[in-house]
C-alpha cells in the first residue's frame, strides 16, 4: 500500500469513527485498527489525534469554501441579495451527508471548529461580507458582521440539529430535499439581513 492510499483509508476511517462514536469517545486505536495501519502512520502523517481531526475537516470544507466562491465570482453584478445567500447556503447543504461530523465537530470540539473557521471559513466569509455590504449599505459593518454570524448559526444548526427540526416542524424527514431547505434558509436569511436595524446601528441617517 503506498502512502498517498495509507493517508487516505486513515481518513476514511477516522471520518466515520468520528461521526459515528464523538470526537472525544474515538481513540487513534479504534482508528488505526479500524483502519488496519500501524500507530506511527497516525503519528507520521498526522502527528496528533487533534491534526488527524482538523485534516478530516479540511477535507470537507475546502471544497465547500471553493464552491461557494465559484458560485459567488459567477454571479452578475446586479444579482439579488437572494443570490448571494443561495451562494453560501447551496455548498453548505452538499455537505448534509456529514452533518453528524459537523454537529459534533461544532458541540464537542470548539477550539478545532475555530481553528477550522480561522483557516478555511474566514477568507472566503470577507468576500460574502463584502458582497451583503454592497446589497445593504445602510448597515454598519458591525451591525452586519453581527447577522453574518447569525447566519453562521442558522447554517450549523440546520445541519446539526434535525431530530430537533423534526420535532419542531412535525417533517419526518426536514432535510430531504435540498431545494426545500436552500429556499427556506435563504428566505429567513434575507429577512434577518434586510431587518431594519436600531438608529445606533445605522450607518448612514
Amino acid at each position: 500500500m503506498n502512502a498517498g492510499s495509507t493517508k487516505d483509508r486513515i481518513l476514511d476511517t477516522a471520518e466515520l469513527l468520528l461521526a459515528r462514536r464523538g470526537l472525544d469517545a474515538t481513540s487513534l486505536r479504534n482508528i488505526t485498527s479500524a483502519a488496519g495501519v500501524n500507530l506511527a502512520a497516525v503519528n507520521y502523517h498526522f502527528r496528533s489525534k487533534d491534526e488527524l481531526i482538523l485534516a478530516v475537516f479540511t477535507r470537507l470544507v475546502e471544497p465547500m469554501t471553493a464552491r461557494r466562491l465559484a458560485l459567488l465570482d459567477a454571479l452578475a453584478p446586479d444579482a439579488s441579495l437572494e443570490d448571494v445567500l443561495t451562494c453560501l447556503f447551496r455548498p453548505a447543504l452538499e455537505m448534509a451527508k456529514h452533518k453528524a461530523l459537523v454537529a459534533r465537530m461544532y458541540v464537542e470540539r470548539p477550539d478545532l471548529f475555530q481553528r477550522i473557521f480561522e483557516t478555511h471559513l474566514q477568507p472566503s466569509a470577507h468576500r460574502f461580507a463584502s458582497a451583503f455590504g454592497q446589497r445593504l449599505p445602510e448597515l454598519t459593518a458591525m451591525e452586519l458582521g453581527w447577522r453574518m454570524h447569525f447566519l453562521v448559526g442558522l447554517t450549523i444548526h440546520t445541519l446539526a440539529a434535525e431530530p430537533i427540526l423534526r420535532a419542531i416542524s412535525g417533517d419526518p424527514a426536514p432535510l430531504d430535499n435540498m431545494d426545500t431547505v436552500l429556499a427556506k434558509l435563504v428566505a429567513f436569511g434575507a429577512g434577518g439581513l434586510r431587518a431594519r436595524a436600531t438608529t445606533r446601528e445605522l450607518a448612514h441617517e
